[in-house]
Order: C-alpha cells, then sequence, then structure tokens
C-alpha cells in the first residue's frame, strides 16, 4: 500500500490499482505479465527436474483472457479445453492442434471433426457412445486418433446425470466417466476400435 497526499492507494509492482480503477472504471482485473511467465517456469521446471517428459495444460475455461492465453502458450503449455468455446479461445490464443488437451462430458461432432482432422493431440472420451463416435468421425477422415479414457476413481454422487441432450454420456455409478470397476472392459472396448489409438488415462484427483 502508498500513501499518496495522505492517501492509500493499493499498488501491483509500482503501478497505482486506484488510478487504474479510476482511468478504467471497476470492476477491474490487472495482470503481471512478468509474474505470470515466472510463476509457469517455475511450476513447469519443479515437475521437469524429476518427469522430462513432462507438459503442462492449462485450463483454457478457467480465464479467457486472450492475452493471458497468448502469454502462457508463448512459454510452451499446452491448452486444455472442454467445450468449442475453449476451442476458439484457444486457437485465437495462438495454440496449435497438436498441443491442445480435449477434456469434458460433451464434445459435439461438428467440435470432434474440426479437431480430428487437424490433428489434435488427443481427446479423452467419457463414454462408450463417445468412443463410437470419435471412431466414426476418425474414420471418415482417414485418420487414426489418439484418445484416452477418463477414469472416475472416486464415490458415485447421490444425484448422478443420466442423460445429457439425449444421449447416454456418464454411467449410473460415476458422474463423469468410467467407474474403477468398467476401466478394464472400456479398455478392451477401445483398443477393438480401428480407427483410434488408446494412448493414456485421464482421472481428476479430487471427489
Amino acid at each position: 500500500m502508498l500513501e499518496v497526499n495522505g492517501k492509500n492507494h493499493y499498488a501491483l509492482m509500482g503501478i497505482d490499482l486506484a488510478e487504474l480503477a479510476e482511468k478504467y472504471g471497476t470492476p477491474l482485473f490487472v495482470f503481471d505479465e512478468k509474474q505470470l511467465r515466472e510463476n509457469y517456469r517455475r511450476f513447469y521446471n519443479a515437475f521437469n527436474r524429476h518427469y522430462p517428459q513432462i507438459i503442462v495444460c492449462y485450463s483454457i475455461k478457467t480465464n479467457y483472457n486472450l492475452a493471458v492465453c497468448a502469454t502462457l502458450q508463448e512459454e510452451g503449455a499446452h491448452a486444455e479445453i472442454a467445450s468449442g468455446l475453449d476451442l476458439y479461445a484457444a486457437k485465437k490464443a495462438g495454440f496449435p492442434f497438436n498441443r491442445i488437451v480435449y477434456d469434458g462430458i460433451y464434445k459435439p461432432e461438428n467440435d470432434l471433426r474440426e479437431s480430428i482432422s487437424n490433428k489434435i493431440l488427443i481427446i479423452n472420451a467419457e463414454s462408450l457412445s463417445e468412443i463410437e463416435l470419435i471412431n466414426k468421425v476418425a474414420g471418415e477422415l482417414g485418420i487414426k486418433q489418439p484418445i484416452g479414457l477418463r477414469i472416475n476413481l472416486f464415490k458415485p454422487p447421490r444425484n448422478p446425470i443420466r442423460r445429457f441432450l439425449g444421449e447416454t454420456y456418464c454411467y449410473p455409478e460415476s458422474r463423469f466417466g468410467f467407474p474403477l470397476a468398467e476401466a478394464y472392459r472400456a479398455c478392451e472396448y477401445t483398443l477393438k476400435m480401428k480407427n483410434v489409438q488408446l494412448q493414456g488415462l485421464m482421472t481428476h484427483p479430487y471427489h
């Protein structure tokens, strides 16, 4: 906090936030590009020292600000998307498709078609019907698409979502992804598909 002419002013890296708020109005969000870059490098290096093949994916839905997204893209981050809007923002920020990971419980066919045709890095599937759709689209495009399977390691919620837009996109035992008891069968099923290549398993480490 700075005191200017007897008044207290909050400052960030020498920048008077009160003056910025007066100039641009409120609410006002101020980002420090230098600190953002330093934070990313520190986070990346903490893992890279032990796991040389690590990649860091920024969740685009966390903040669509293109300046923030573009800065992380310049630092070498990958993008994690969960919707068509996320995909649009990732492209605008300069992320190439081979540095984009597609997650999310619902992926429209047109978004899948665009992603697969541009050789997206990987698509994490949440259900057998989604695997079938990815396999269908990839087959039509003549591409063998890398996919992962989302495995839910945690207890199911009391009121699981059964249907989404007329299609079954999750299991009674698991709100998101495949329940652990179904993981092996899901892998076997995926390996039978001609146009997808199983390359990994994904889970979120929280309930």
